[in-house]
Order: C-alpha cells, then sequence, then structure tokens
C-alpha cells in the first residue's frame, strides 16, 4: 500500500462533495447581497490539491476531471442554477 492510497475517496465522498457545491450556490442564489459564485480552478488536470498524476486521492475537488470531462459537482452546480 503506498502512501497516497490512505486519502482514495470512494463515491459517497465524491457524491457529498458535488451536494456541498450545489448548496453553495443555492445559498447564494437565496441571498441578493451575492453577486458572483467564483472557484479556484476547474480542472483536476492542474490541481494544486494532490500529487501529480494522482486524480484518485483527496484533493480532487474541482468540477472537471484531468481530462476535462464535467464531473458530478459541475452537473449538481448546473441544476442549481436551472432551479429557481
Amino acid at each position: 500500500m503506498g502512501y497516497y492510497d490512505q486519502f482514495i475517496i470512494g463515491e459517497g465522498v465524491r457524491s457529498k462533495q458535488a451536494e456541498y457545491f450545489k448548496s453553495i450556490l443555492a445559498l447564494t442564489k437565496a441571498n441578493n447581497r451575492f453577486t458572483s459564485y467564483a472557484m479556484w480552478g476547474f480542472t483536476d488536470r492542474y490541481s494544486s490539491l494532490q500529487p501529480a498524476d494522482e486524480y484518485d486521492v483527496f484533493g480532487n475537488g474541482l468540477i472537471y476531471d484531468e481530462h476535462y470531462a464535467p464531473k458530478l459537482p459541475y452537473h449538481k452546480i448546473s441544476e442549481a442554477l436551472q432551479s429557481s
């Protein structure tokens, strides 16, 4: 077992992460004092949150994967944007 194996996250954590993105956006939409919603980066390919080329370990917290494919958080943010 390698050092980074202890940080591998499962689908349950990924799902919670996606719901977190959605809930934060819903809060900003509900409060008219917010004028924007920003994230630090958008793809896991260049994320500083995990070691180079270790895309399945804790820290891949952005909305696109390393191949620029949208992840579950992207879809949850889209749902929040489409809801009234």
